[in-house]
Protein backbone atom coordinates (compact mmCIF):
# COMPACT_ATOMS: atom_id res chain seq x y z
CA UNK A 1 0.00 0.00 0.00
CA UNK A 2 2.81 2.36 0.86
CA UNK A 3 4.55 1.53 -2.38
CA UNK A 4 1.37 2.22 -4.38
CA UNK A 5 0.93 5.61 -2.67
CA UNK A 6 4.49 6.54 -3.22
CA UNK A 7 4.23 5.57 -6.87
CA UNK A 8 1.08 7.68 -7.37
CA UNK A 9 2.73 10.66 -5.67
CA UNK A 10 5.80 10.32 -7.88
CA UNK A 11 3.66 10.22 -11.03
CA UNK A 12 1.68 13.25 -9.82
CA UNK A 13 4.90 15.20 -9.17
CA UNK A 14 6.18 14.41 -12.65
CA UNK A 15 2.90 15.58 -14.20
CA UNK A 16 2.95 18.86 -12.22
CA UNK A 17 6.61 19.50 -13.17
CA UNK A 18 5.74 18.82 -16.79
CA UNK A 19 2.90 21.32 -16.68
CA UNK A 20 5.20 23.99 -15.26
CA UNK A 21 7.73 23.23 -18.00
CA UNK A 22 5.09 23.52 -20.75
CA UNK A 23 3.72 26.76 -19.27
CA UNK A 24 7.22 28.22 -19.12
CA UNK A 25 7.90 27.38 -22.76
CA UNK A 26 4.54 28.77 -23.81
CA UNK A 27 5.22 32.05 -21.99
CA UNK A 28 8.66 32.54 -23.55
CA UNK A 29 7.29 31.87 -27.03
CA UNK A 30 4.38 34.27 -26.59
CA UNK A 31 5.45 37.53 -28.35
CA UNK A 32 3.33 40.34 -26.92
CA UNK A 33 4.46 43.04 -29.40
CA UNK A 34 3.98 43.83 -33.06
CA UNK A 35 5.73 46.15 -35.51
CA UNK A 36 4.31 49.00 -37.56
CA UNK A 37 6.65 49.27 -40.56
CA UNK A 38 6.46 52.64 -42.34
CA UNK A 39 7.98 53.16 -45.80
CA UNK A 40 8.64 56.71 -47.04
CA UNK A 41 7.56 57.19 -50.65
CA UNK A 42 7.54 59.96 -53.22
CA UNK A 43 4.12 59.11 -54.62
CA UNK A 44 2.53 56.42 -52.48
CA UNK A 45 4.34 53.53 -54.17
CA UNK A 46 7.89 54.58 -55.09
CA UNK A 47 10.24 54.07 -52.16
CA UNK A 48 12.09 57.20 -50.97
CA UNK A 49 15.38 55.94 -49.45
CA UNK A 50 16.15 58.72 -46.98
CA UNK A 51 17.60 57.82 -43.61
CA UNK A 52 17.48 59.57 -40.20
CA UNK A 53 13.87 60.76 -40.58
CA UNK A 54 11.75 60.29 -37.43
CA UNK A 55 8.29 58.82 -38.05
CA UNK A 56 5.66 59.27 -35.33
CA UNK A 57 2.50 57.20 -34.80
CA UNK A 58 -0.19 57.37 -32.13
CA UNK A 59 -3.13 55.31 -30.96
CA UNK A 60 -6.10 57.40 -29.85
CA UNK A 61 -5.43 58.58 -26.31
CA UNK A 62 -2.05 56.88 -26.20
CA UNK A 63 1.56 58.05 -26.23
CA UNK A 64 3.38 59.07 -29.40
CA UNK A 65 5.63 56.25 -30.60
CA UNK A 66 8.56 56.89 -32.93
CA UNK A 67 11.00 55.14 -35.21
CA UNK A 68 13.88 56.38 -37.36
CA UNK A 69 14.22 55.48 -41.02
CA UNK A 70 17.09 53.36 -42.27
CA UNK A 71 18.91 53.82 -45.58
CA UNK A 72 15.89 52.36 -47.40
CA UNK A 73 13.56 54.98 -45.91
CA UNK A 74 11.89 52.44 -43.62
CA UNK A 75 11.03 53.06 -39.95
CA UNK A 76 10.08 50.12 -37.72
CA UNK A 77 8.02 51.04 -34.66
CA UNK A 78 7.22 48.49 -31.95
CA UNK A 79 3.69 48.57 -30.47
CA UNK A 80 2.45 46.65 -27.46
CA UNK A 81 -1.23 46.24 -28.20
CA UNK A 82 -3.77 45.80 -30.99
CA UNK A 83 -5.81 48.63 -32.44
CA UNK A 84 -5.62 51.53 -34.89
CA UNK A 85 -2.42 53.58 -35.05
CA UNK A 86 -2.39 56.88 -36.93
CA UNK A 87 0.78 58.00 -38.69
CA UNK A 88 0.94 61.64 -37.57
CA UNK A 89 4.25 63.15 -38.71
CA UNK A 90 7.68 62.77 -40.23
CA UNK A 91 10.51 64.94 -38.89
CA UNK A 92 14.02 65.65 -40.13
CA UNK A 93 17.24 66.58 -38.33
CA UNK A 94 17.99 70.23 -37.55
CA UNK A 95 21.52 71.03 -38.76
CA UNK A 96 21.58 74.45 -37.08
CA UNK A 97 23.92 73.41 -34.25
CA UNK A 98 25.76 70.52 -35.88
CA UNK A 99 29.52 70.56 -36.30
CA UNK A 100 31.29 71.69 -39.42
CA UNK A 101 31.43 68.89 -41.97
CA UNK A 102 28.30 67.13 -40.69
CA UNK A 103 25.98 65.70 -43.34
CA UNK A 104 23.35 64.53 -40.85
CA UNK A 105 20.92 67.41 -41.43
CA UNK A 106 17.58 66.56 -43.05
CA UNK A 107 14.82 69.01 -43.90
CA UNK A 108 11.95 69.23 -46.33
CA UNK A 109 12.17 71.25 -49.54
CA UNK A 110 9.89 74.27 -49.36
CA UNK A 111 7.34 75.28 -51.96
CA UNK A 112 7.87 78.44 -53.97
CA UNK A 113 7.56 81.30 -53.37
CA UNK A 114 9.42 81.11 -50.07
CA UNK A 115 7.68 82.50 -47.00
CA UNK A 116 10.63 82.22 -44.59
CA UNK A 117 14.31 81.17 -44.44
CA UNK A 118 14.04 78.82 -41.45
CA UNK A 119 14.47 75.02 -41.45
CA UNK A 120 11.38 73.07 -42.55
CA UNK A 121 11.73 70.07 -40.24
CA UNK A 122 8.31 68.51 -39.62
CA UNK A 123 5.72 67.32 -42.13
CA UNK A 124 2.29 66.44 -40.74
CA UNK A 125 0.50 63.32 -41.96
CA UNK A 126 -3.26 62.83 -41.89
CA UNK A 127 -5.59 60.07 -43.04
CA UNK A 128 -3.08 57.21 -42.73
CA UNK A 129 -4.06 54.52 -40.19
CA UNK A 130 -2.52 51.11 -39.55
CA UNK A 131 -4.62 48.44 -37.84
CA UNK A 132 -2.71 46.00 -35.66
CA UNK A 133 -4.58 42.73 -35.13
CA UNK A 134 -2.23 40.31 -33.40
CA UNK A 135 1.19 40.27 -31.76
CA UNK A 136 4.24 38.82 -33.44
CA UNK A 137 3.48 40.34 -36.85
CA UNK A 138 4.61 43.26 -39.02
CA UNK A 139 2.01 45.71 -40.34
CA UNK A 140 3.28 47.66 -43.35
CA UNK A 141 2.17 51.03 -44.64
CA UNK A 142 3.43 53.53 -47.24
CA UNK A 143 3.34 57.28 -46.69
CA UNK A 144 4.00 60.09 -49.16
CA UNK A 145 6.33 62.92 -48.12
CA UNK A 146 7.61 66.05 -49.90
CA UNK A 147 11.15 66.15 -51.35
CA UNK A 148 13.88 66.14 -48.71
CA UNK A 149 17.22 67.95 -48.62
CA UNK A 150 20.39 66.56 -47.13
CA UNK A 151 21.91 69.50 -45.24
CA UNK A 152 25.70 69.72 -45.04
CA UNK A 153 27.34 72.11 -42.58
CA UNK A 154 29.89 73.72 -44.91
CA UNK A 155 31.47 76.29 -42.62
CA UNK A 156 31.26 77.33 -38.96
CA UNK A 157 33.24 80.24 -37.54
CA UNK A 158 33.09 82.32 -34.36
CA UNK A 159 34.64 85.65 -33.41
CA UNK A 160 35.64 86.51 -36.96
CA UNK A 161 37.09 90.04 -37.03
CA UNK A 162 37.76 92.52 -39.79
CA UNK A 163 41.06 93.99 -40.82
CA UNK A 164 41.76 97.63 -39.94
CA UNK A 165 39.93 98.69 -43.10
CA UNK A 166 36.73 97.15 -41.78
CA UNK A 167 36.52 94.24 -44.25
CA UNK A 168 35.52 90.64 -43.65
CA UNK A 169 35.37 88.44 -46.76
CA UNK A 170 33.99 84.92 -46.40
CA UNK A 171 34.71 82.69 -49.38
CA UNK A 172 33.22 79.29 -50.06
CA UNK A 173 34.71 75.85 -49.63
CA UNK A 174 32.70 74.54 -52.57
CA UNK A 175 31.37 75.76 -55.91
CA UNK A 176 28.08 77.64 -56.18
CA UNK A 177 25.47 76.00 -53.98
CA UNK A 178 21.92 76.23 -52.68
CA UNK A 179 21.55 76.61 -48.95
CA UNK A 180 21.27 78.87 -45.93
CA UNK A 181 23.48 81.49 -44.26
CA UNK A 182 23.27 82.44 -40.58
CA UNK A 183 25.14 85.47 -39.25
CA UNK A 184 25.09 86.33 -35.54
CA UNK A 185 26.89 88.28 -32.80
CA UNK A 186 27.49 91.22 -35.11
CA UNK A 187 29.88 93.90 -33.87
CA UNK A 188 30.15 97.31 -35.56
CA UNK A 189 32.82 99.39 -33.84
CA UNK A 190 34.49 102.35 -35.56
CA UNK A 191 36.47 105.40 -34.44
CA UNK A 192 33.40 107.31 -33.35
CA UNK A 193 32.21 108.35 -36.78
CA UNK A 194 28.72 107.81 -38.18
CA UNK A 195 27.38 104.29 -38.84
CA UNK A 196 29.02 102.95 -41.97
CA UNK A 197 28.95 99.14 -42.09
CA UNK A 198 27.10 96.88 -44.51
CA UNK A 199 26.59 93.17 -45.03
CA UNK A 200 26.58 92.01 -48.65
CA UNK A 201 25.37 88.50 -49.57
CA UNK A 202 26.37 87.62 -53.12
CA UNK A 203 24.66 85.34 -55.62
CA UNK A 204 25.85 83.28 -58.58
CA UNK A 205 23.66 85.31 -60.97
CA UNK A 206 25.70 86.54 -63.97
CA UNK A 207 24.51 90.07 -63.20
CA UNK A 208 26.17 89.91 -59.76
CA UNK A 209 22.88 90.08 -57.91
CA UNK A 210 23.45 90.87 -54.24
CA UNK A 211 21.45 91.48 -51.08
CA UNK A 212 22.88 94.27 -48.90
CA UNK A 213 21.94 95.15 -45.30
CA UNK A 214 23.02 98.50 -43.86
CA UNK A 215 23.98 99.55 -40.36
CA UNK A 216 21.65 102.25 -39.05
CA UNK A 217 22.96 102.97 -35.57
CA UNK A 218 25.85 101.57 -33.58
CA UNK A 219 23.77 98.55 -32.61
CA UNK A 220 21.29 97.90 -35.38
CA UNK A 221 20.54 97.23 -39.02
CA UNK A 222 17.81 99.53 -40.28
CA UNK A 223 17.49 99.12 -44.06
CA UNK A 224 18.62 97.12 -47.05
CA UNK A 225 18.57 96.75 -50.82
CA UNK A 226 18.60 94.06 -53.45
CA UNK A 227 20.93 94.96 -56.28
CA UNK A 228 20.54 93.12 -59.55
CA UNK A 229 19.83 92.99 -63.22
CA UNK A 230 21.85 94.28 -66.19
CA UNK A 231 21.84 97.80 -64.74
CA UNK A 232 22.47 96.59 -61.18
CA UNK A 233 19.11 98.07 -60.18
CA UNK A 234 18.66 99.08 -56.54
CA UNK A 235 15.41 97.74 -55.10
CA UNK A 236 15.32 98.97 -51.53
CA UNK A 237 13.45 97.75 -48.49
CA UNK A 238 13.45 99.79 -45.33
CA UNK A 239 12.03 99.67 -41.82
CA UNK A 240 14.30 96.87 -40.71
CA UNK A 241 14.57 96.87 -36.96
CA UNK A 242 17.30 94.40 -36.11
CA UNK A 243 19.19 95.09 -32.89
CA UNK A 244 21.97 92.54 -33.44
CA UNK A 245 20.20 89.97 -31.25
CA UNK A 246 20.04 86.40 -32.55
CA UNK A 247 21.00 85.26 -36.04
CA UNK A 248 20.16 86.81 -39.38
CA UNK A 249 18.98 84.01 -41.67
CA UNK A 250 19.19 84.10 -45.46
CA UNK A 251 18.04 81.16 -47.59
CA UNK A 252 18.62 80.59 -51.29
CA UNK A 253 17.11 77.15 -52.04
CA UNK A 254 18.19 77.00 -55.68
CA UNK A 255 14.62 76.63 -56.90
CA UNK A 256 12.16 78.65 -58.97
CA UNK A 257 14.93 80.43 -60.89
CA UNK A 258 16.33 82.10 -57.80
CA UNK A 259 13.83 82.41 -54.96
CA UNK A 260 15.13 83.68 -51.59
CA UNK A 261 14.06 84.82 -48.13
CA UNK A 262 15.61 86.90 -45.34
CA UNK A 263 14.62 86.60 -41.67
CA UNK A 264 15.70 88.12 -38.38
CA UNK A 265 14.54 88.74 -34.80
CA UNK A 266 13.39 85.14 -34.61
CA UNK A 267 13.77 85.18 -30.82
CA UNK A 268 11.16 87.92 -30.48
CA UNK A 269 7.40 87.40 -30.45
CA UNK A 270 7.24 87.44 -34.22
CA UNK A 271 10.07 87.23 -36.73
CA UNK A 272 10.64 89.88 -39.36
CA UNK A 273 10.85 88.46 -42.87
CA UNK A 274 11.63 89.89 -46.30
CA UNK A 275 11.10 87.72 -49.40
CA UNK A 276 11.54 88.16 -53.12
CA UNK A 277 7.80 88.55 -53.60
CA UNK A 278 7.80 91.39 -51.06
CA UNK A 279 10.03 93.35 -53.44
CA UNK A 280 7.75 93.36 -56.42
CA UNK A 281 7.40 89.83 -57.68
CA UNK A 282 9.75 87.46 -59.43
CA UNK A 283 11.42 89.69 -62.01
CA UNK A 284 14.89 88.88 -63.31
CA UNK A 285 16.47 91.67 -61.28
CA UNK A 286 15.53 89.98 -58.02
CA UNK A 287 16.89 86.48 -58.61
CA UNK A 288 19.31 84.75 -56.26
CA UNK A 289 19.97 81.41 -58.01
CA UNK A 290 22.53 80.19 -55.45
CA UNK A 291 25.35 81.35 -53.24
CA UNK A 292 28.42 82.28 -55.26
CA UNK A 293 30.72 79.77 -53.63
CA UNK A 294 34.19 78.61 -54.55
CA UNK A 295 37.51 79.50 -52.90
CA UNK A 296 38.01 82.56 -55.12
CA UNK A 297 34.52 83.99 -54.68
CA UNK A 298 32.80 85.67 -51.75
CA UNK A 299 29.66 84.26 -50.16
CA UNK A 300 29.20 87.30 -47.96
CA UNK A 301 31.23 90.29 -46.82
CA UNK A 302 31.09 92.92 -44.10
CA UNK A 303 32.68 96.24 -44.99
CA UNK A 304 32.65 99.94 -44.27
CA UNK A 305 30.78 101.95 -46.87
CA UNK A 306 31.18 105.65 -46.00
CA UNK A 307 34.91 106.12 -46.62
CA UNK A 308 35.71 107.56 -43.19
CA UNK A 309 39.04 107.01 -41.54
CA UNK A 310 39.47 103.92 -39.42
CA UNK A 311 40.37 101.97 -37.57
CA UNK A 312 37.36 99.69 -37.69
CA UNK A 313 36.60 96.62 -35.61
CA UNK A 314 33.77 94.65 -37.19
CA UNK A 315 33.02 91.09 -36.23
CA UNK A 316 30.56 88.22 -36.42
CA UNK A 317 29.91 84.51 -36.07
CA UNK A 318 28.55 82.61 -39.05
CA UNK A 319 27.28 79.22 -40.17
CA UNK A 320 26.87 78.16 -43.81
CA UNK A 321 24.71 75.20 -44.91
CA UNK A 322 24.45 73.45 -48.26
CA UNK A 323 21.29 71.79 -49.62
CA UNK A 324 21.35 68.68 -51.83
CA UNK A 325 17.98 67.18 -52.68
CA UNK A 326 17.55 63.41 -52.43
Amino acid sequence: MKKSCLFRMAVFSIIIAGLFFVAGCSSSDNNSTANVVVQLTTDGTTAYPVDQMTVSIQQSGGPVLTGVTDTNGVATITVTGPGDYDVISVAGVDATSLAQGSTAGREFVKSNPLTNPYPYLTYSISGVTVTVYAPGNDYNVNITVPPINKVTVLEVAANVTSDSSGIINVAGVTSAFAGRLMISNLVFNSNGGPPEASIGIQSSDPNYNELVLYQGTANSLTDGSFYGGPGFTDTSFSSISYLLAGPVYFEAPGTDSGDWALGYNLSLTSADIVTRTDLGGKGATLNFPSFYGGPDNVIFRIRQTMGHNGPYAYGCDYRIFQFNQY
